[in-house]
């Protein structure tokens, strides 16, 4: 579509009112819309749902609403920002935080400028771009409605590009490390991290929360620490897999191969890094959101990751939005999805905090 067109195409749908538009990244269209009307949303799904072990299918069942804890109206003088902040010394090692502190409240002065923050829910959030690309800076949109509700967010960039894996793992595993040890300090509740992230950042997040990813690795969270959720958007389980897909679909743009720097290199890597590989009972409780139209992280690869975590016994939820691309949604199938976000970490005990 041409931007003349664009421009011609918008007011109609304006006076149309109703007709859904797409967004398509940070920038798309009813940005705004999309989070302004997160707030009280429901649990409406927008696809098929896997019950949770000793629980109920959120198909089945109307799950705690979302809104439950959400302020009729957010603004955002509480959140205090730190950009790029280092958690080591290559350049794409940063990170930006968000987190919820009051400007001025009586009791907080009277316990002086060193009391510690409130420990608060805490959102780990890792950037798409197929371990090649991406960027911290594209990704608000994403983890807006974790701030309206209160939690704080850590907005973490990674090494990335030809032949560097597996260092985006390393440097995913790394953060976690400094948000478990920083958790005194910056107000994060231990008990209530959640990692999560879009394509190549979902493969991260899965990553991040399963323990036998740790072993060996240089810069890890101890061995017994646990996440408290997974959130993975349309993520990457079996990279392996991933690779033949691209192989066969679009061998022009297989950028697993760009990332593990060769072909000979890839059944390593997966093995080693693919979450499908490393899962195990001892899993945190994982949401899967996946589109069943996704041309760029197939839509199979994610029931067969699913499927997994039902033989296992691993708490789990999964999302199919119907002829959802890879992130291209529609604006109620983004709200439904948050919607659903938010249900499932209720039912797994992490609840947003009161007002």
């Amino acid at each position: 579509m041409t931007g003349q067109r664009r421009v011609a195409v918008e007011p109609r749908e304006e006076r149309e009112g109703r007709r859904r538009r797409v967004v398509g990244g940070p920038r798309g269209v009813g940005l705004l819309a999309v989070f302004a009307s997160i707030v009280g949303l429901g649990a409406t799904a927008c696809g098929r749902a896997e019950p949770l072990p000793g629980g109920s299918s959120g198909d089945t069942a109307s799950p705690p609403a979302a809104s439950s804890t959400v302020t009729p109206e957010f603004w955002g003088q509480r959140i205090h920002t730190e950009r790029d902040v280092a958690y080591g010394n290559d350049p794409k090692q940063t990170m930006d935080l968000y987190l919820q502190r009051p400007r001025f409240r009586a009791a907080e002065a009277a316990a002086g400028p060193d009391a510690p923050p409130e420990p608060r829910p805490t959102l780990i959030w890792m950037h798409g771009g197929g371990w090649m690309g991406g960027d911290k800076s594209d990704e608000l949109y994403m983890f807006l409605a974790f701030l309206q509700r209160g939690w704080n967010v850590v907005n973490a960039n990674y090494r990335i590009g030809q032949g560097t894996a597996p260092a985006a793992v390393d440097d995913a595993l790394c953060v976690l490390k400094w948000a478990v040890d920083s958790a005194a300090v910056r107000g994060f509740d231990p008990e209530r991290i959640v990692v999560s992230g879009q394509s190549s950042g979902g493969h991260l997040a899965l990553v991040d929360g399963l323990p036998a990813a740790r072993a060996g690795r240089p810069c890890a969270p101890p061995a017994d620490f646990r996440v408290a959720a997974v959130v993975s958007w349309y993520g990457i389980p079996d990279i392996q897999a991933e690779s033949r897909y691209r192989d066969q679909a679009r061998p022009e743009s297989n950028f697993v191969r760009s990332w593990v720097g060769g072909e000979t290199g890839i059944p390593e890597i997966s093995r080693r890094f693919s979450p499908i590989n490393l899962v195990d009972a001892s899993a945190p409780p994982i949401f899967q959101i996946h589109g069943d139209a996704d041309k760029a992280v197939p839509y199979e690869l994610a029931l067969a990751f699913r499927d997994e975590l039902d033989s296992l016994g691993v708490a789990h939820d999964f999302l199919t939005v119907p002829g959802g691309g890879h992130g291209h949604f529609y604006d109620d199938q983004y709200q439904k999805a948050f919607g659903r976000v938010f249900a499932f970490l209720e039912r797994v005990g992490v609840r947003s905090p009161a007002p």
